[in-house]
């Protein structure tokens, strides 16, 4: 049985925003489907200085990122302020964070904006996910998430409390992961697809950000 490989595609800046239309294009050609994760608050780009606000990546945006949804593609939504998600998620300790909750209450309010209708589907940045973030996603009525990487998909469990909110995980190596082992060109490409091919997995999540499409 040919496995099946659905595609996680990250963004969170301008310039992955601008690398949508050929990126939706070529998915298009090889009829292929996606699910778009939108961090649509502060460019995440790495060349903006701390120093600098490089505005709203939802609003600097916003005809590339609606394209996802018109040209028939999912969006989702991932943290309002990828950067400053990744930096707190991992050193966050207390049940009940208020940034979480009030980075997804402004991301809500800026999909909502974009499409008219609240996202279904959650995905942290860099899979940083937090136990009080998981209690969220149900009560903000998100059908499932893509917050870990993992084998198959599972409902969370926390000390014995259930997070009822499927996850979804990322079951291959991202394109810069592999490259990190030195692999590079086609060899990036046959390594994945060689991992696709366990016997007893016949779905997959690969995960990449729209800047790679470039």
């Amino acid at each position: 049985m040919n496995p099946k490989i659905a595609l996680r595609i990250h963004v969170s800046s301008q310039s992955g925003a601008r690398l949508l239309p050929p990126l939706l294009e070529r998915l298009a050609q090889y009829q292929a489907n996606a699910t778009f994760l939108l961090s649509l608050g502060p460019d995440d780009a790495p060349f903006f200085s701390r120093l600098l606000v490089s505005g709203e990546v939802g609003k600097k945006a916003e005809a590339a990122l609606r394209a996802i949804e018109d040209q028939g593609f999912e969006a989702g939504l991932s943290a309002w302020d990828a950067a400053g998600w990744k930096k707190r998620a991992a050193r966050a300790d207390s049940a009940d964070n208020p940034w979480i909750a009030a980075d997804l209450d402004k991301g809500m309010a800026a999909f909502l904006r974009l499409f008219n209708h609240p996202p279904q589907i959650f995905g942290a940045p860099d899979w940083q996910a937090h136990r009080h973030e998981l209690r969220l996603l149900q009560r903000f009525g998100f059908q499932a998430a893509s917050d870990c990487r993992g084998s198959h998909p599972f409902v969370p469990i926390w000390q014995g409390e259930p997070l009822p909110c499927p996850q979804l995980p990322t079951t291959l190596p991202t394109f810069s992961e592999l490259r990190q082992k030195g692999e590079s060109g086609e060899m990036v490409v046959e390594s994945l697809l060689t991992q696709t091919q366990t016997p007893l997995v016949v779905w997959h999540v690969f995960s990449f950000a729209a800047e790679e499409a470039g």
